[in-house]
């Protein structure tokens, strides 16, 4: 049982993990164009120039988050499966999210909410902020380090199963 729930928690995290950082992201780049987007990811209103501080902030907070309990111990003990899963899913993630993403622009994701452009996000919001979220550096970070963890926690499982 321990086992399926620390895969569950990978999965769950992972998923979690990705929407908000991808919600985050995609705030971050309306506040470094002067726009601001509603819930739907479409330009609502124009705004001044700013600074994302908050929400990068916001994002390494999220995936710190992610990582905690693996860090703590509470999930690492005596598996590996948590980390694994959690690290799998991410980057199965960002395969997707690169995969899938429109690069034919050549100016990147940026480059639709220039102000004045009229230009709106097509598709499934949820999808927008998976694929954003999967694009974004700190999910990879996130995947690298639970990757390490799940290799760490698996050589102290065998470890103590050979003393």
């Amino acid at each position: 049982m321990t086992r399926s729930r620390d895969i569950l928690y990978g999965v769950v995290a992972a998923l979690i993990a990705a929407l908000a950082v991808g919600i985050l992201a995609i705030r971050v780049e309306a506040i470094q164009t002067g726009v601001t987007v509603d819930w739907g990811n479409q330009i609502d209103g124009i705004t001044e120039v700013g600074n994302p501080w908050l929400q990068h902030l916001a994002i390494a907070i999220v995936c710190g988050l992610v990582l905690y309990p693996l860090l703590s111990g509470s999930r690492t003990k005596n598996t590996w499966e948590g980390p694994v899963t959690l690290a799998v899913v991410l980057i199965l993630l960002a395969v997707w999210a690169h995969a899938t993403a429109d690069y034919s622009s050549g100016e990147g994701i940026a480059e639709m909410y220039k102000l004045g452009s009229g230009a709106r996000m097509e598709g499934n919001a949820i999808i927008t902020w998976l694929r954003f979220g999967g694009l974004n550096p700190a999910i990879h970070a996130t995947a690298v380090a639970s990757a390490l963890i799940g290799v760490l926690a698996f050589g102290n499982q065998e470890k103590t199963r050979k003393e």
